[in-house]
């Protein structure tokens, strides 16, 4: 990783061969990406079948022009079975043999937050870049091994962490802040 002095006035601008840009006060901490993917389609797989899967899943239709559903990778027999027929998608019980099998560009990871970091580094050591769920991890030493996994086998590392479908936050922007202390008052 390379880390250069900025001038403030190129904050803010693209520049076409920087993958990542991080602003820390006067210092610029620019990574190259490895793997630019042009004139195809992003191949993924989606790891575990689980209530928050519904969501990528979705996206993943929604953006069908730009990436691809390559596999999914489900422990339940039942549930990967569900999900090959609903997708029309290869499926594995095992992520190695997926991993083994597949040419993937990225894996999104929806499985419980404990398993993430062992998953991560093995889609790394795999050259295939990671997009998990939150939390990244459920101990700060296994979001390190998860960040130096990416790192060391130059792909990328993903942290989903929207809230727009929060209910909460739904209320809030169409109600307005005072209603919903007023909801919250009269709640407690």
């Amino acid at each position: 990783m390379k880390s250069t002095k900025i001038d403030p006035k190129f904050i803010g601008q693209a520049n076409p061969r920087v993958g990542l840009i991080a602003l820390a006060s006067d210092f610029m901490i620019e990574k190259d990406f490895i793997n630019v993917i042009k004139n195809r389609k992003i191949r993924v797989a989606i790891v575990g079948c689980g209530r928050i899967s519904k969501n990528h899943f979705s996206s993943l239709e929604k953006h069908q022009d730009n990436i691809q559903l390559i596999s999914i990778c489900e422990t339940n027999r039942t549930v990967l079975s569900d999900h090959e027929k609903k997708y029309n998608i290869k499926g594995y019980l095992d992520l190695s043999n997926m991993l083994e099998k597949e040419d993937l560009d990225m894996a999104i990871i929806c499985t419980p937050s404990g398993m993430h970091a062992e998953q991560t580094e093995l889609c790394a050591k795999h050259g295939v870049s990671v997009m998990t769920e939150k939390p990244m991890a459920t101990r700060w030493s296994d979001g390190l091994r998860m960040v130096k996994a990416c790192d060391d086998e130059g792909v990328q590392l993903f942290v989903v962490k929207q809230n727009r479908r929060n209910k909460t936050l739904q209320l809030l922007k169409k109600e307005g802040m005072t209603q919903f202390e007023s909801l919250v008052l009269n709640l407690t």
